[in-house]
């Protein structure tokens, strides 16, 4: 069931609906362009990064040897990616609140890429 729940597809459908929405929240205080380019552009980025980066850090997992050392190399590649990409991408769009647009993202995001790994990783060593 937990290992279901991870599926980079279904996980990256939820995280379109929850960061994007959260994104739209924090900027409430603007008009509705504001709010919708907010969602879209963290709803987007939260969908592709979770199906791409989930991908990602099996497959740097892997290449990396599989052990304890590539499991901190995968994490750490993606979560410079996390923190890096949507802020920038938020200020590009002139987001208000870019700090609050990106943190549930980056928190969620790295305990999700985490998560994921441990998995792997636990499977590798069976």
């Amino acid at each position: 069931m937990v290992k279901k729940l991870f599926h980079p597809r279904l996980s990256a459908a939820i995280a379109l609906l929850v960061y994007g929405s959260w994104a739209g929240f924090t900027n409430r205080d603007y008009n509705l362009v504001v709010i919708l380019k907010a969602f879209f552009t963290q709803g987007l980025f939260a969908f592709i990064a979770t199906l791409l980066l989930g991908t990602a850090a099996q497959n740097l997992f892997r290449r990396n040897g599989a052990d304890y050392k590539a499991l901190f190399i995968s994490f750490g590649v993606c979560f410079v990616i996390i923190c890096c990409v949507p802020s920038n991408l938020q200020w590009l769009i002139g987001t208000p609140h870019i700090f609050y647009s990106v943190l549930p993202g980056l928190i969620w995001g790295s305990l999700y890429i985490g998560i994921l790994l441990a998995l792997h990783h636990k499977e590798s060593r069976i």
